[in-house]
């Protein structure tokens, strides 16, 4: 339901060209205390936070006049920080006021291709499964670059995969199945070729996801239901052997024949911090941009193995704003907004997990984290338009954000300790971070440790452990999308 909501809400801005067009739009569908009425109330919100995050004073009088004016038509309250800041602004633009300026879209600053890079593939590993093999690239491969045939010679089928623009350092790779035999290795210069010899011909069948072609063989129906007829005969004890064989011969990796669940669904990913705004360090110079950067990126990768659409706030060490952030979450009309950070307390001792997600409500903890994550965020900004973007921000959104954060702590605490790391359980906590305001869909700010604590320092800059940590996040995001 929240999806389907958040969709509506964005199908009005999709095809809107200005901030004119869409202040007119949703007002005119204002006509009395009606749902449709109600959302196009909530829709002129978000317009009006938008134009206090762009820091835009004109904009924000125009929104502000037409959510004045749709209260009282829709009975609904509003809060008298509305009239206050709607005083003061007309007192500059009410006589006239001239055309609000367009918004720029943001993009993210992406690192430069290198133009000399080859589009040669190169062949990393090799895996055998109980009726196939595994063959895994450095890069992405597709369909127009396999050649499949079968050849017939001196009673043998000679089923054969070329895979052109790939090069294999590995040695030929010779593999036994119960069909036949396969051989993998370099045919010619950027070609790789897969050949099975057997005596059947209708028994392969290849999938390609991303890096990786898994090519199967299937078994001849005549020999399985000879196989079939041998497995009668033997006892209750072979029966259990076999079973147990066949249990060991599990292949490592498994493709997920429902990745297309989430092939539509968009995750912004968010590097706290980066350029001039380092965030917190440790003694050893362990710095929280370069920390949540890698870990950042590691998470895109597990994401995008799942079929979802990933785009990182930064893809460097650049600083970026806070309210741009969002923006292009906003942009991309993205499903989830997750910001990464690494925390910091006067205490070395003090060390764990946490995540966040934006309420109103302000614990002790949850104040200090955000004033630490905020100092380089909306300075200009009066006391009075903060509280107005904290009334702004959408009730439904909060409950959704309070899912996914309770999803995000506990997938991270489990796969911690199933790799043998123990980490403290700070919880899921409410709080008034910036970065999280402007975004229109569920969103959360995840504490993966504490860098003023040495021993954690150490192990927030191991590559292996920022890799569990970026598993266990992008398990959360798949356990809430999956529930809702």
């Amino acid at each position: 339901m929240l999806r389907l909501f958040l969709s509506f809400i964005f199908t009005f801005f999709v095809y809107s060209e200005s901030f004119n067009q869409d202040l007119k739009y949703h007002f005119s569908h204002i006509k009395g205390d009606d749902i449709t009425s109600i959302r196009s109330f909530n829709n002129i919100k978000m317009l009006y936070l938008d134009t206090i995050l762009e820091e835009n004073q004109q904009n924000q009088f125009l929104a502000l006049s037409k959510l004045l004016k749709a209260s009282k038509i829709v009975n609904l309250r509003i809060p008298s920080s509305y009239e206050t800041d709607f005083e003061r602004l007309s007192k500059k633009y009410k006589k006239g006021h001239t055309k609000p300026t367009k918004t720029k879209k943001y993009t993210p600053i992406k690192p430069k291709k290198n133009k000399t890079s080859s589009n040669i593939k190169t062949l990393k590993d090799v895996k055998k499964q109980y009726n196939g093999a595994f063959l895994i690239f450095d890069k992405s491969i597709n369909k127009k670059s396999i050649k499949y045939y079968v050849w017939k010679s001196k009673g043998y089928f000679h089923h054969i995969y070329d895979i052109s623009n790939a090069n294999s350092k590995r040695d030929t790779q010779q593999i036994k199945f119960n069909v036949g035999t396969i051989k993998i290795g370099q045919y010619k210069k950027n070609i790789i070729r897969v050949s099975l010899k057997s005596k059947y011909k209708r028994l392969s069948k290849y999938y390609i996801y991303k890096n990786k072609l898994n090519i199967s063989f299937r078994e001849n129906q005549n020999q399985n239901q000879k196989q079939k007829q041998k497995v009668i005969k033997k006892n209750t004890t072979t029966k259990k052997k076999y079973n147990n064989i066949k249990q060991n011969k599990v292949p490592e990796y498994k493709i997920r024949y429902n990745e297309t669940n989430f092939k539509n669904r968009v995750i912004i990913i968010d590097p706290g911090h980066g350029g001039k705004d380092s965030g917190t360090s440790s003694k050893g110079r362990i710095r929280e941009k370069n920390v949540v950067l890698n870990i950042s990126k590691y998470l895109k990768d597990y994401l995008q193995d799942k079929g979802f659409k990933v785009y990182l706030t930064r893809y460097n060490d650049s600083f970026i704003s806070l309210k741009k952030r969002t923006q292009l979450a906003n942009i991309r009309r993205a499903d989830l907004f997750i910001s990464i950070h690494a925390n910091a307390s006067p205490k070395k001792t003090t060390s764990g997990i946490e995540t966040y997600f934006l309420s109103t409500g302000r614990s002790k903890k949850a104040k200090n984290v955000a004033l630490r994550e905020n100092s380089l965020g909306v300075k200009s900004l009066n006391v009075l338009s903060k509280n107005v973007l904290l009334n702004v921000v959408n009730r439904q959104k909060i409950v959704a954000s309070n899912k996914l954060a309770i999803d995000i702590q506990r997938n991270m605490l489990v796969y911690t300790a199933q790799k043998g790391y123990k980490v403290k359980d700070h919880g899921v906590r409410g709080g008034p971070f910036w970065v999280l305001v402007g975004a229109r869909m569920p969103n959360v700010l995840v504490e993966v440790g504490y860098l003023s604590n040495p021993k954690e320092a150490r192990r927030l800059n191991n590559k292996s452990y920022q890799k569990i940590l970026a598993k266990g996040i992008s398990m959360g995001i798949e356990s809430y999308l999956e529930k809702n």
